[in-house]
């Protein structure tokens, strides 16, 4: 299994507060899929710890399967994530491990293979962020009943294990529930929430 983590990073510390779109955005957009990214992910100039994990169901239609959750087309489940949960690049690519349950289109057996996966690697201390197991955000029902969470209501979190997880419907433009801005929002801190700036959801 390939993971992608960001911890490579690009060239201007001007980027590090880069528009949603624009001329800055393209330009990280290409630095970025070259792997030529060295300054923008930098923390009082250090590179970032991967600090969540955020897990999608599969490639979408217009998206790379190589670079999961990118945010690199208008309107894609990562774009709009990071639009409603107020953050940059930098920490969305920087401070998660992005991961897809399935390679090319949904599989259940191929899912439920990858969360297991997916547990023994969170559970392995080499891989704690502060001697604690990283969070876990589930994107959609599909994936959360893949991990386990059938029936359980949607922005919320529950312990799996030392794993602490919470999932929310997935951000795709047919979830009608996000036309809601009340949704946006609760989508919004749950992003906040894996990334450890918030303690609840």
């Amino acid at each position: 299994m390939t993971m992608t983590t960001t911890e490579t990073t690009s060239r201007s510390e001007a980027a590090k507060h880069i528009s949603f779109d624009g001329e800055l955005w393209a330009a990280f957009n290409r630095a970025y899929m070259r792997g030529q990214i060295d300054d923008l992910f930098r923390f009082d100039g250090r590179l970032p710890v991967p600090r969540a994990m955020i897990v999608g169901e599969a490639p979408g239609a217009k998206t790379d399967g190589s670079v999961p959750l990118y945010p690199h087309v208008a309107g894609c489940a990562a774009s709009r994530l990071m639009r409603y949960a107020e953050i940059t690049p930098k920490y969305w690519l920087g401070c998660t491990h992005r991961v897809n349950l399935c390679a090319k289109s949904w599989s259940p057996h191929e899912a439920e293979g990858t969360v297991e996966l997916l547990r023994t690697w969170l559970s392995s201390p080499m891989h704690f962020y502060r001697k604690e197991p990283m969070r876990v955000l589930l994107l959609g029902r599909r994936v959360s009943d893949a991990w386990g969470l059938r029936g359980s209501p949607p922005f919320g979190r529950t312990s799996i294990g030392r794993l602490d997880v919470a999932w929310i419907p997935h951000p795709s433009g047919r979830c009608l529930l996000y036309n809601d801005k009340k949704n946006q929002r609760r989508a919004g801190r749950a992003v906040r929430w894996v990334l450890r700036e918030r303690d609840t959801l």
